[in-house]
């Protein structure tokens, strides 16, 4: 079922906007900021995680620093109307959370049909990889598109 909307006031909405601009920010930094105490601020953020409204904190990493590219492979099945194609797709998955390499796995409702994202250290591995993928699933995919990820933007949650 669905949760009940939780009502929060401006100076809830005021934290939820600095914590969403300034992840590390501190609770004084914060509290100078919006011009309340410090012990409002730790309060009022309390608060927002026992009610649910603040599930958790993110951190964005710079991928290129430690040495590491990221790809998406944007995978075209064929005929997903073919016999055994269901059970072809559950191993193809199943490879993909297995590897080292995958961060994530997804199913598209788009142009293609599949994007796994991984991360290497050099382009030859992501080719390895690439290879490996065509000679073991040749048979249920029509085509993959590769995509460097050079750059990921922060994410603005609120």
């Amino acid at each position: 079922g669905r949760s009940a909307k939780t009502e929060i006031d401006s100076t809830d909405t005021n934290i939820l906007k600095k914590l969403a601009e300034k992840g590390k920010a501190t609770v004084v930094e914060i509290a100078k900021e919006l011009e309340l105490t410090p012990r409002i601020v730790g309060y009022r953020i309390k608060e927002l995680e026992k009610k649910g409204i603040i599930l958790g904190c993110r951190i964005g990493i710079n991928y290129e620093k430690l040495g590491i590219m990221l790809f998406k492979m944007l995978v075209y099945l064929q005929d997903k109307s073919a016999e055994g194609i269901r059970e072809r797709l559950e191993t193809f998955k199943q490879w993909c959370k297995s590897h080292p390499n995958v961060l994530h796995y997804e199913k598209i409702f788009g142009n293609w049909d599949i994007e796994p994202e991984f991360e290497v250290a050099s382009i030859e591995e992501m080719q390895t990889i690439l290879a490996d993928v065509q000679n073991k699933f040749s048979d249920i995919i029509k085509k993959i598109d590769t995509i460097a990820i050079t750059r990921q933007y922060k994410f603005r949650y609120f």
